[in-house]
């Protein structure tokens, strides 16, 4: 394992790493949440994506845009662990977080739900009520098909894709027994989903986003299904 670790981190470091970090700061949080979790960002890393986050935080705790917050949010409760920036982060958050039902836009959605596995992940317990209580919110907003409603304009709700899904999954499989229901339904969902786009793709490959978070899905729910289940022979 520590060559594994090693040989990304040597093959990250020849792709120009600290630009690559400063645009995942930025636009792409799940790679930078990923490059930390693995072990790939060294000391020099932390202090610099660190340096931008602090520089960007306001007095009341904003991180960036709203539908950002949740995402960095994870980033730092895994870099900078029991810091203020963290606390004034967190307070934010929950303060403007939403309900689901109020939530317009699929990446606010995303990022809600992200926010609220990052109180997980900081300190469950401090958080219980409020994380069991965005739990039966997001119980209630399930599409009988299987998939979680991500957007709501005008009362015309539309379903959400695999990684507004896989975040929901991830969510609930901290809340909830993997075996529940609720994220069986969602995982046959996503199957169906993956089935079609497998059916209507001329190359017979997903793109990368959409086969992590289907795989990342089946993770976060326990299943360890036979690898040709998920791929053409």
């Amino acid at each position: 394992m520590k060559f594994i670790d090693k040989t990304r981190a040597d093959e990250f470091r020849k792709q120009d790493a600290k630009s690559k970090l400063g645009i995942y700061v930025f636009d792409n949080q799940y790679i930078l949440w990923a490059l930390a979790k693995l072990g790939i960002l060294d000391d020099d890393d932390k202090t610099y994506i660190l340096d931008i986050i602090k520089s960007k935080q306001t007095k009341e705790g904003k991180l960036f845009s709203l539908d950002q917050q949740g995402k960095i949010l994870r980033c730092l409760v895994l870099l900078e662990g029991n810091s203020n920036i963290v606390k004034n982060g967190i307070n934010y958050f929950i303060k403007t977080s939403k309900d689901i039902e109020e939530i317009d836009s699929v990446h606010h959605f995303e990022d809600q739900l992200s926010g609220f596995i990052s109180l997980a992940e900081y300190h469950y317990k401090s958080f219980e009520n409020e994380i069991k209580a965005k739990k039966e919110e997001l119980l209630d907003c399930q599409n009988e098909n299987g998939s979680y409603y991500s957007v709501s304009v005008r009362n015309n709700r539309s379903p959400s894709g695999f990684r507004a899904n896989r975040i929901a999954i991830e969510f609930l499989s901290r809340t909830i027994d993997p075996e529940h229901e609720s994220i069986k339904k969602s995982i046959g969902y996503l199957q169906k989903q993956y089935q079609l786009l497998l059916e209507n793709t001329t190359d017979n490959n997903l793109s990368p986003d959409e086969l992590t978070d289907f795989l990342l899905s089946l993770v976060y729910a326990g299943k360890r299904n036979k690898k040709s289940d998920y791929h053409r022979n």
